[in-house]
């Protein structure tokens, strides 16, 4: 079974700064989350949920890099300045809560917490 998270992703930006982003992505990600993908004009949209999100797996890897490699051409300038991402994870434990992003924060994507009855 092993320890599971959801994970989301979401960059936006300009039509030429999420074609670039979009090139981007690395055929890792493509053959083991393509289904987890929504592409649109002004955004990239990554939400997966019960995932096995070990550093060391090879799709995870390169799905951090691919975030990375779209946080540099934002930092890059030029017309990719209009680009902005956030990266959010959450593991099974309550305190397992990962959250970065470059740009502007983005408020479409963002942590609830609440208690549930059994």
């Amino acid at each position: 079974m092993g320890y599971r998270s959801e994970v989301g992703i979401l960059i936006e930006g300009s039509a030429e700064a999420i074609a670039n982003a979009k090139a981007l992505v690395p055929v890792e990600i493509i053959n083991e989350f393509q289904s987890y993908f929504e592409f649109s004009e002004d955004s990239i949209r990554f939400s997966v949920d019960d995932v096995k999100w070990y550093e060391g797996f090879p799709e995870v890897v390169a799905t951090e890099k691919w975030f990375s490699d779209v946080e540099g051409l934002f930092d890059d300038g030029g017309a990719n300045l209009s680009l902005k991402g956030k990266f959010l994870r959450i593991g099974e434990e309550c305190a397992d809560v990962e959250e970065r992003y470059f740009g502007d924060d983005i408020v479409a994507l963002g942590l609830s917490q609440h208690i549930v009855w059994y």
